[in-house]
This record gives C-alpha cells, sequence and structure tokens, in this order.
C-alpha cells in the first residue's frame, strides 16, 4: 500500500498508472502529500470518484495530473483548480463525464501546457477554441472526432491556432 505517514508527505512524483490494487483506502494517504506536484492514476478504476476530488483538493501544488479512464467529472477539475491556476499538463482522456464546463474553467489556466481530451465526448469544439486562444502557453490539445468535434472542426483548429498541435483520434 501507499504509506504517506512516514515521508511520504514529501512526495513531489508518483505514477500510480494502471495499478489495479490501488482502492479508495490507499489513495486517501495521497490527501498528506502537500508537496505532490505529479500525479498519475490513468487506468486505476477501482479509485471512486469521491476519493479523487479529496486527493486533487488535498494536493495543493499538483501540476500535472494524468486522470484517464478515472472516475471524474467537471466537480473533480473545479476542485483541482480551486486556489490556483497553475495546473501545466492535464490528461482526461476517457473522462466520459467531462464537459464544456471543466474546459471554460480550464481556460483560465494560464500555464497549461498540454491537454488531452480523447474520449470526453461531451466537450464542444466552441469550448476547445476558447481554452486554446486562452492559455497562450498551450502547446497540445488532443481530441477525438465525436457528436461534438468533427474531422472538419480539427482541420479548423489546426489552421487557425497554428501555434498548437491538435492531433487527431477517431474513436
Amino acid at each position: 500500500g501507499i504509506n504517506a505517514e512516514y515521508g511520504g508527505v514529501r512526495l513531489q512524483s508518483l505514477d500510480l498508472g494502471f495499478c489495479n490494487r490501488v482502492t479508495d483506502k490507499s489513495a486517501h494517504m495521497l490527501t498528506r502529500c502537500i508537496d505532490l506536484k505529479y500525479l498519475q492514476l490513468e487506468g486505476c478504476s477501482d479509485i471512486s470518484r469521491e476519493s479523487i476530488d479529496k486527493i486533487v483538493s488535498g494536493c495543493p501544488k499538483l501540476t500535472k495530473i494524468g486522470m484517464a479512464g478515472c472516475r471524474v467529472d467537471d466537480n473533480t477539475v473545479s476542485l483541482l483548480l480551486q486556489n490556483k491556476s497553475s495546473v501545466e499538463a492535464l490528461v482526461l482522456s476517457g473522462c466520459s463525464d467531462i464537459t464544456d464546463q471543466s474546459i471554460d474553467k480550464l481556460s483560465k489556466c494560464s500555464n497549461l501546457r498540454f491537454i488531452i481530451l480523447r474520449g470526453c465526448m461531451k466537450v464542444t469544439v466552441t469550448s476547445v477554441v476558447q481554452l486554446a486562444h486562452s492559455c497562450p502557453n498551450l502547446e497540445l490539445v488532443h481530441v477525438s472526432q465525436g457528436p461534438n468535434i468533427t474531422s472538419a472542426d480539427i482541420d479548423k483548429l489546426r489552421k487557425i491556432l497554428p501555434r498548437t498541435l491538435f492531433p487527431s483520434t477517431v474513436d
């Protein structure tokens, strides 16, 4: 398990990607890691939304977080951004409950450099354009074609925002 009791609070980087034994009980220990800057939770499907919400709100220094395939929603993004706009990289692939509400909040993150939204089918091209225009340091936005973003939309994004890379994926 994760032992934040003895020295873990100074932890700055942790990759738990695809660790299928991470549960709510062990994830709770992460809320004590107040110096944590990088956290990878991709594929940790046994952690509840409530636990992830506690982690992102309890780790005030997080700047890079991977939550692909995790149970997160717009509230999780709000908690992540609460009292800070220093998020640099965010992976939300496959997070089907992420909407334009999250993208609107992320557009206020002046330090945002990378965001991966593959499989976030509720996100629209309008919010992605707003995000790209609002974040001066944005280098990569990875979106999927879906009900709200077409391949033509991705082509338009590449033309109107040439400084930002828009790889496309057909999901």
